[in-house]
């Protein structure tokens, strides 16, 4: 290395910035700017700047700059993250904000970044925060030395952002007040029936699989713990009102399904239940063509009780001799249809409901000749 090029480092160190002496620690400067060349909504920015002193092992130190941006709202204890919507601004396989950009090489060991650079311009549209309205931001950046990532230097600043959107801890339990108005409707439907553990058991699995995708902050299966409690009472207008009101359309036909889910668990079906059902069907909004669809797929199981022939045919109220036979022949004309099916599922079921309306035929005959 030879002292005209080291000369042509130092001229070059001055002229970004670098200096071995003078200032302090490193400090770190964040505030909302904004951008009017931008389209509207989306040109607010939050800029990040640094400067100060930065110490490494050695002069020449090659570094990356690592951004942090936490809500501290609520204090420091009680910190929530920030989320990002574009993969620029976040790790791979997690929502959560990060930033890492190359900040260049540190000319000297001991060394002060005189004026302030700009660390990262995060468009603040991107961002989603735990809740709405005024938000305290702490911004994070780290200096990382390479080519091991070993942090040399850190400096935070707050800054506060007025967020106008839902924040993400308010679309999560609103979420999670619709599934535990779901699990209240197939606690509904199982309730004073037999069989509760096995149906306790089966709800609870739905609970699991409708939750796999995040951690609920609240009980959703808190309902079940009634299900054995044959003086308590579920609401189901209420609830039935939960799903209608904050839930989307597909979770009208998830909270149906996972009732009829808690009824396939039990061997029997009690009249009571059937009522339940049809109520629950008729306040989330289901027409008869899809009550009857869900109930095939969910209720024609291996040993299916004759009770539940109703809800299988889409019975919902009682219906003159002429007219059942009538809805017999419709079914079973539909169903032998599908005996020969390439689906094995399909064929089964077809096996159970056919064997089903046999024997609702012979139950209609022996009364028509007693009678």
């Amino acid at each position: 290395m030879t002292a005209g090029w080291i000369d042509r480092l130092k001229t070059a160190a001055a002229r970004l910035g670098w200096s071995r002496l003078g200032g302090g620690r490193l400090t770190c400067c964040a505030e909302v700017v904004f951008d009017e060349s931008c389209p509207p909504y989306e040109d607010q920015f939050l800029s990040i700047q640094i400067a100060g002193r930065i110490t490494a092992r050695q002069d020449q130190t090659d570094t990356d700059l690592a951004v942090d941006i936490l809500d501290v709202t609520d204090g420091a204890a009680k910190a929530e993250k920030v989320l990002s919507l574009s993969p620029d601004w976040r790790q791979a396989e997690t929502p959560e904000f990060y930033y890492r950009t190359h900040n260049g090489m540190i000319p000297y060991k001991d060394a002060v970044l005189v004026h302030p650079i700009l660390a990262a311009r995060v468009p603040l549209h991107l961002l989603r925060f735990a809740r709405r309205g005024r938000r305290r931001l702490q911004i994070t950046v780290t200096v990382l030395a390479l080519p091991h990532s070993e942090p040399i230097a850190a400096a935070c600043a707050t800054v506060e952002y007025v967020c106008c959107n839902e924040g993400y801890l308010e679309i999560q339990q609103r979420r999670e007040q619709v599934l535990c108005a779901c699990t209240e409707l197939a606690c509904a439907a199982a309730w004073g029936g037999c069989d509760i553990p096995q149906a306790a058991a089966a709800i609870r699995q739905w609970v699991a699989q409708a939750t796999q995708r995040f951690t609920p902050r609240s009980d959703i299966a808190a309902p079940i713990q009634q299900l054995a409690d044959k003086e308590f009472r579920y609401d189901i207008a209420g609830a039935c009102e939960c799903v209608m009101a904050w839930g989307q359309k597909s979770d009208r036909t998830a909270a149906f399904d996972a009732a009829l889910g808690a009824v396939a668990a039990q061997s029997g079906l009690s009249e009571p239940q059937q009522q339940r059902l049809w109520t629950i069907a008729d306040k989330l909004g289901l027409s008869p063509e899809q009550t009857m669809e869900l109930c095939q797929k969910r209720l024609l199981t291996p040993n299916c009780p004759l009770e539940r022939w109703p809800l299988l045919l889409g019975v919902y109220q009682e219906l003159s001799t002429e007219d059942l036979r009538r809805r017999l022949t419709e079914e079973y004309r539909r169903w032998n249809a599908r005996v020969t099916h390439t689906d094995p599922k399909i064929r089964m079921q077809a096996d159970i409901i056919l064997t089903l309306i046999a024997e609702l035929r012979s139950r209609q005959d022996a009364l028509t000749v007693n009678s």
